[in-house]
């Protein structure tokens, strides 16, 4: 199973995901935070805040979303 979110299919929204927006409500603020922590620390199996497309949710994808929300 492909955990990999294909940004091709998501909402207009969802536009500034690639600058650290993780919930698709088109503003890049602390509530993207969570779900990267979650991903960082494998709670979950998604892959949406893996900013830089890697295949990892990594401090890399942190870092894109703190410039992002900065």
């Amino acid at each position: 199973m492909n955990n990999k979110l294909d940004i091709t299919s998501m909402p207009a929204q969802c536009s500034k995901i690639a600058q650290g927006e993780c919930n698709c409500d088109n503003v890049i603020d602390v509530t993207d935070f969570e779900p990267w922590r979650k991903g960082y620390r494998k709670e979950t199996s998604t892959l949406k805040c893996d900013y830089n497309k890697d295949g990892n949710v990594t401090l890399s994808d942190f870092n894109i979303w703190r410039i992002g929300y900065f």
